[in-house]
């Protein structure tokens, strides 16, 4: 697959570069202010810092985080941590994660396990659907 290119999707606001790297935006913000990235890496936009994906990769030594979306009533929610397993002991478990929308509104996510959970080794394959929640809860 090739990487995208284009300038909008290689630059970030502070805020989106903490989120995809798993950072505070405080943390970004900090390198901003103190000089941690080079000059071509980062600018001020009015109040709002912008950094470069090459940016952020350089400072963190690691590649951006791919964070899974899913859709749930024509809402777009990006997870901000992997779903676990949960559940109440003697009764079916089920997943569930946290995520957050475009608008900075958090949700709980929740997939059911298939039919068949016990059997299965591979965790990814424990949901039918990824994609597809059970439920979200605006928390």
């Amino acid at each position: 697959m090739q990487e995208n290119t284009n300038p909008l999707f290689v630059v970030f606001t502070s805020r989106e570069a903490a989120e995809r790297w798993g950072l505070s935006e405080n943390t970004v913000t900090q390198w901003c202010n103190r000089g941690r990235f080079e000059a071509h890496e980062a600018r001020k936009s009015g109040k709002v810092w912008l950094v470069t994906k090459e940016g952020m990769e350089r400072l963190t030594d690691k590649r951006e985080e791919k964070k899974m979306t899913v859709t749930f009533e024509g809402k777009e929610i990006t997870l901000t941590q992997d779903p676990y397993i949960d559940g109440v002991p003697g009764r079916e478990p089920y997943y569930r994660a946290v995520g957050i929308d475009a608008e900075g509104n958090e949700y709980n996510v929740v997939w059911n396990v298939v039919d068949n959970y016990e059997e299965i080794e591979d965790e990814s394959e424990m949901v039918a659907d990824w994609g597809k929640p059970f439920d979200v809860i605006k928390l």
